[in-house]
């Protein structure tokens, strides 16, 4: 409307300016026309105008003028045509502006009663937005949740799977060896707290463990191969699993249907120096040994059969091949020894002698003087393979070594990760800083980062007048100090000055008592709503109060407050927090406004009604102003007028972001 009054008004003026024109052309021409024949005849220097010439341009002259004037005699009953619509028009907008009058106190009326109301803040619509936010998360998480039901958890280690569940059962679970790798389905037995991972079966029926005399070191010899076979569910047939040649082995365990029948001390250490000191996975531990026993029998620990002594353990296993105080593994003749035979054994007791091939994957060729050929598993005889009576099922279990903790970038990615993860230490990297450990605090789909810890008895959150923004201030410096499990001290982590967040919660003595909305977000307008570090959070923003005193509802803007999400919060005995809407951050008397005193709190919740009152983490009072006590304290108590530090046995508050 207001575009078509404007083009309405630009046209009439165009009009206006153009009728005095025509007029002065109407004149000009009748100026000059000829007025009787007296004035036919007009002298030229070289010729004589005729007659005929002068009624023809008369004739053409006259047109023009006729053309002319109905022109200027439309436009003029244009213009009134206008100005009538223009003085209709006016009038309209004054009734407007009457109207607009009457409904601009109608709406400031409505908004006093709206502002009166239980939920002041909140109208319809911003309510429906907020419906829509919270529902449009909720499918997402569900979304997630669907997802991560609908595959397996995986692990990286057996041992993991006892870190993130000390009361596992023994089981299949899938395991993620080395990154980048498929995971397995493999079994762990957990005995004591310490996870063994199944790498092999050897049944004495099958044959996948077969050797023969030139198969060492090649692929067709299954005990140093990397191939795998088998399946991993049953308890009886031939099985190498992807930690055979994946897991690095520190030590080993064999069972014999389902007893214990030997656990060798760790690999490379005393009693086992046959080995290489490094976790070795078993595949490369077998590549790297070599038959080369040349006596005629085997003495403990013998040498020659890269011995690995038996921990002094109560074994339940009598199985008549690991009963003695060592296991041998590669135990036989080197290639030069016997050209007639060569009676080998891949993994024996020490109970033998050298042309007695009984034990696991056993060899003898040549003159053999009993049966020639090759076994899964050989008793005990004289220069032959005799496979045992009935059914024998061994089973190798592997100790793995504890990998390098795996590197995330939030407590959230340790969440996305393995949604099975608990609370717990993990070692984050945030962007542009080192791997540090961090606590992370699980809660459902949520991994929150312990930022800091404010202690009644601690000093480390006291502030000076003068420290805002300054180094010398905890709350805004980027320092670190105190350590994350001992909650009698202040404590302030890498995820305070370098974790991307966009929420905070509160947590009073390990109970959660607030968490914000999003910040940047509705209800938390005062701060940016790009991710930064709770340390840049109170960079941002600076105390600017004015008022001498302030009600929290609606929540005062001078203090940068943030809502707090409406659900069910733990106890707050000593009301810092509370019952508040809000939580309130650096809510104080802005510099030079009160040059008796200045009264400062870092943060607090909006149970806070007074500027005066500096209570709340990170609380200041100074000055000829501060009637009660001057000075600050981690943790103040609501008073007027002064800090009075909170006494509380044991009061300690955590920050966490995510």
């Amino acid at each position: 409307m207001l575009c078509h009054i404007f083009c309405f008004a630009v046209l009439t003026e165009m009009v206006l300016a153009k009728a005095p024109s025509l007029e002065v052309v109407k004149e000009s021409v009748a100026f000059n026309l000829p007025t009787s024949e007296s004035d036919v005849t007009i002298q030229w220097p070289d010729s004589t105008l005729s007659m005929q010439d002068v009624a023809k341009f008369q004739t053409t002259t006259d047109s023009v003028l006729q053309k002319a004037t109905a022109d200027i005699t439309k436009t003029q009953s244009s213009i009134q045509s206008m100005n009538s619509s223009l003085m209709s028009l006016d009038a309209s907008l004054n009734n407007s502006e009457s109207r607009a009058d009457t409904l601009n106190g109608t709406l400031i009326s409505l908004a006093r009663r709206v502002l009166a109301a239980e939920d002041s803040c909140t109208t319809a619509s911003q309510l429906d937005m907020k419906l829509d936010a919270l529902f449009d998360r909720l499918q997402a998480n569900l979304s997630a949740s669907a997802s991560r039901l609908q595959s397996p958890t995986v692990y990286e280690s057996c041992q993991q799977v006892l870190q993130f569940h000390p009361s596992a059962a023994s089981a299949i679970y899938w395991i993620r060896f080395q990154a980048g790798e498929a995971a397995h389905p493999i079994k762990c037995i957990f005995d004591d707290g310490v996870a063994w991972t199944l790498a092999s079966r050897i049944d004495s029926q099958g044959t996948q463990w077969h050797v023969t005399d030139n198969s060492h070191a090649g692929e067709g010899n299954q005990w140093e191969s990397t191939s795998t076979f088998g399946n991993v569910s049953a308890s009886e047939g031939d099985y190498k699993s992807a930690a055979y040649s994946q897991c690095a082995a520190a030590s080993a365990r064999v069972y014999w249907n389902g007893l214990l029948a030997a656990e060798t001390v760790p690999f490379g250490q005393e009693g086992c120096t046959a080995f290489s000191t490094s976790p070795t996975p078993l595949a490369f531990r077998f590549q790297s040994l070599e038959f080369r026993c040349e006596s005629a029998t085997l003495k403990p620990p013998a040498t020659c059969a890269n011995a690995c002594q038996k921990k002094p353990l109560d074994y339940a296993a009598t199985d008549g091949l690991f009963n003695g105080s060592h296991v041998l593994f590669q135990a036989g003749e080197v290639a030069s020894r016997d050209p007639t035979n060569n009676d080998r054994v891949y993994l024996s007791g020490n109970l033998r002698t050298i042309h007695q091939p009984a034990g696991l994957g056993v060899y003898c060729a040549g003159l053999c003087s009993n049966a020639p050929g090759t076994a899964n598993v050989g008793s005990a005889g004289q220069d032959g393979v005799i496979p045992p009576l009935g059914r024998h099922v061994y089973e190798i279990y592997v100790k793995c070594s504890s990998p390098s903790p795996p590197t995330y970038h939030s407590c959230q990615e340790v969440l996305d990760v393995n949604p099975a993860a608990p609370s717990g230490l993990y070692t984050i990297k945030y962007s542009g800083t080192s791997p540090r450990t961090v606590f992370c605090r699980m809660e459902g789909l949520l991994g929150w980062a312990l930022a800091a810890r404010i202690t009644a008895t601690g000093t480390q959150w006291q502030v000076s007048d003068t420290s805002h923004a300054g180094s010398s201030n905890n709350w805004e410096n980027s320092a670190v100090f105190g350590q994350p499990d001992v909650v009698t001290e202040d404590y302030k982590s890498y995820a305070y000055t370098s974790a991307p967040m966009s929420r905070l919660r509160v947590e009073y003595r390990g109970v959660e008592v607030a968490e914000t909305t999003d910040f940047g977000a509705y209800g938390c307008h005062a701060f940016a709503p790009t991710r930064v570090s709770l340390m840049r959070r109170f960079q941002e923003v600076a105390f600017r109060c004015k008022a001498e005193s302030f009600d929290v509802s609606p929540p005062p803007e001078c203090s940068n407050f943030c809502r707090i999400l409406p659900k069910t919060y733990g106890p707050d005995p000593i009301g810092i927090i509370g019952s508040s809407e809000y939580l309130l951050f650096q809510s104080g008397e802005m510099a030079n406004f009160n040059p008796t005193n200045n009264d400062r709190t870092y943060l607090v919740g909006s149970v806070k009604t007074n500027i005066h009152a500096p209570g709340g983490m990170g609380a200041f009072c100074a000055g000829s102003g501060c009637t009660k006590n001057s000075g600050t304290a981690n943790l103040g108590k609501m008073v007027v007028d002064g800090v009075e530090p909170v006494d509380v046995d044991g009061a300690y508050y955590e920050l966490y972001v995510a």
